[in-house]
């Protein structure tokens, strides 16, 4: 820790706080009044972590398909309220993209 960001972490035993410490440092959040709770079990009155709202919109929640947590907003914006239309949602313009590269490759002359 420096100052009120997160520098990094070594967790050991129990690992379940990496996702949450992970994007504290990626995105240079502030941290909260009491960084302990981040990682001791919950005060009484208080709950554990800091929550979504406190992560920039390009805060990567799936790191796997680059899926920021403005695309998942951007998406429950224009009507996404399932798991599987967010699915779909993100993987039309890779099928798009896929299909376009597919129709060049069968147009171009061998």
């Amino acid at each position: 820790m420096k100052g009120k960001h997160l520098l990094g972490a070594i967790l050991v035993g129990d690992a379940s706080d990496y996702g949450p410490l992970l994007q504290l440092a990626l995105n240079g959040v502030a941290l909260p009044e009491h960084p302990e709770n981040l990682i001791l079990p919950a005060r009484i009155g208080g709950g554990k972590g800091i929550g979504v709202d406190a992560l920039p919109d390009a805060a990567l929640v799936c790191s796997c398909n680059s899926v920021s947590k403005g695309a998942i907003c951007e998406a429950v914006k224009v009507g996404c309220t399932t798991l599987g239309a967010l699915k779909r949602r993100r993987s039309a313009p890779r099928a798009a993209a896929a299909a376009a590269r597919s129709r060049n490759r069968s147009s171009t002359p061998s």
